[in-house]
C-alpha cells in the first residue's frame, strides 16, 4: 500500500490544515457521526483515521466501557494521534497490507471517512471488514463519488499539484454494490449529500487547501482550482462545495450464525 502521509511534508500539512481549521469539515464530520449512530460499549474501527477528526468525537460516544481502533498506514499520523489522545479507549494500530490485525466477528461497526479512495485492493479490504464484523455490524463509509465535482478535482488540479499524487479509484453505486456481493456484506444505501467546507472567508480557504493538499503551486492557485471546480458561495462565510456519498453496508445476522455455529460457544474478543 501506498503510504502518502509519511511523505516529508504530506502529513504534516494535512495535519496542520485540520488543526488551524478544525471547522472547515464540521458539516461532513457531524454527518458521518449522526450516521454511524455510535452507542456507549461499542467496539468500532475507525479506519483510515488520519489526525482523529472522526476517532474523537466516537471515542466520546461509545464512552469508557468501549473502545475505537484508531487504524491508518501512516505511522507519523499515529505518533501523532495516540500521542495527543492518550490511551482512555483509543488503541491506534497501523496496517501495512490489506488485512485487519483484530479477531473475526469482534467488532459493531466499522467506519471510514474521506480515505477509501486510497485503498489499491478494495475487494480484499471490503473481505476484512466483513470478517472483523460481528453478525448484524454495520459499514458506514463517506467518501468522494465517481463523476462528481469532487473527483472531477481530485483528479485535475489536486493530481497536478499534490506533492504525492492523487491517481485512486472512487466509487460508484455499482462498484460499492460489488464489493458488498463479494465480501458477503448487505448493501443497504448509498446517498449524495452536500457537505461544504466551511471558512472564515476566502484568505482562510486559500491556506486550507494550500496546506491539505501539500501544494507546489502558489496558494492563489489553489484557490482559483477549487473555485472553477467546486463553486463556492458567501453568506458571510466562505463556503467551498464539497460533495461525499455516504453508504451503509450491514453483515447478515442470519447467514453468519448459522456458518459459525460450530464455534458458537467461544468468547474471544480482538486481540489488543
Amino acid at each position: 500500500m501506498k503510504i502518502e502521509f509519511d511523505h516529508p511534508t504530506r502529513g504534516k500539512h494535512y495535519r496542520q490544515a485540520n488543526v488551524e481549521c478544525p471547522s472547515a469539515r464540521h458539516r461532513e464530520i457531524e454527518f458521518m457521526v449522526n450516521l454511524l449512530h455510535p452507542q456507549p460499549g461499542e467496539t468500532i474501527v475507525d479506519f483510515g483515521c488520519g489526525n482523529g477528526v472522526l476517532t474523537v468525537p466516537i471515542s466520546r460516544s461509545v464512552g469508557t466501557s468501549g473502545k475505537v481502533y484508531a487504524i491508518d498506514n501512516s505511522r507519523q499520523s499515529m505518533l501523532n494521534l495516540t500521542s495527543r489522545m492518550g490511551h482512555g479507549n483509543i488503541a491506534g494500530v497501523v496496517i501495512v497490507e490489506a488485512e485487519l490485525p483484530l479477531q473475526s466477528r469482534s467488532v459493531d461497526a466499522v467506519v471510514t471517512l474521506a480515505n477509501f479512495h486510497h485503498v489499491p485492493d478494495k475487494f480484499a479490504m471490503f473481505k476484512e471488514f466483513e470478517r472483523v464484523l460481528k453478525p448484524g455490524g454495520r459499514l458506514v463509509i463517506g467518501d468522494v463519488a465517481e463523476g462528481t465535482p469532487v473527483q472531477r478535482y481530485f483528479d485535475g488540479p489536486v493530481d497536478r499539484f499534490c506533492s504525492t499524487g492523487h491517481n485512486h479509484q472512487f466509487l460508484n453505486p455499482n462498484l460499492a454494490w460489488r464489493l458488498c456481493e463479494d465480501s458477503g456484506l448487505g448493501f443497504r444505501s448509498w446517498d449524495l449529500q452536500e457537505v461544504p467546507w466551511e471558512f472564515r472567508d476566502e484568505a482562510e480557504a486559500r491556506r486550507f487547501l494550500h496546506l491539505i493538499h501539500d501544494a507546489t503551486c502558489t496558494p492563489e492557485e489553489c484557490i482559483s482550482e477549487a473555485k472553477q471546480y467546486l463553486g463556492f458561495e458567501l453568506t458571510g462565510r466562505f463556503l467551498l462545495n464539497w460533495q461525499l456519498f455516504f453508504m451503509i453496508a450491514r453483515k447478515p445476522i442470519q447467514a453468519e450464525l448459522a456458518k459459525h455455529a460450530v464455534g458458537a460457544g467461544q468468547t474471544s474478543l480482538v486481540a489488543d
